[in-house]
């Protein structure tokens, strides 16, 4: 059976990747319930960077590239047919190390598109099931 993997930047304190009781969690299960593949959900940064006041921020540039090799690890141990990168940042980490390059797909972030295109997210499901689908099965 296909394994695909949904990368995330970060954790949220205390919750899983992509937690079914946030925004983004909701939209990846409706997107993995789609599929008849293994799926597993990660974040490329495998902890919760906070702001002074405590927080959740974006990671830096220095912990983005002291995070790849914690990454790298991790996907090598699920060896998944397809990575699912939500988002551009961790796109860019993945092509400067130039890593699982022609096993990527790179989607909006969920939570961009709850908050930007609420509207539209019946049909990004259903637009990045189809592109998974299309890859897997080549």
């Amino acid at each position: 059976m296909s394994k695909v993997c949904f990368v995330g930047i970060t954790d949220k304190i205390g919750m899983k990747p992509f937690d079914p009781s946030t925004k983004s969690g909701i939209i990846i299960d409706q997107i993995i319930s789609q599929l008849d593949f293994d799926c597993d959900k990660i974040n490329y940064v495998s902890f919760s960077p906070l702001s002074e006041n405590g927080k959740l921020r974006y990671p830096t540039k220095n912990e983005l590239s002291n995070s790849f090799v914690s990454f790298q690890e991790r996907i090598l141990q699920i060896q998944p047919d397809l990575l699912v990168v939500c988002g551009k940042m961790i796109a860019k980490e993945l092509q400067k190390h130039n890593f699982y390059q022609d096993k990527v797909l790179i989607i909006y972030h969920p939570s961009y598109v709850y908050v930007y295109k609420r509207n539209h997210i019946d049909s990004y499901v259903q637009e990045v099931v189809k592109q998974i689908k299309e890859i897997i099965l080549l």
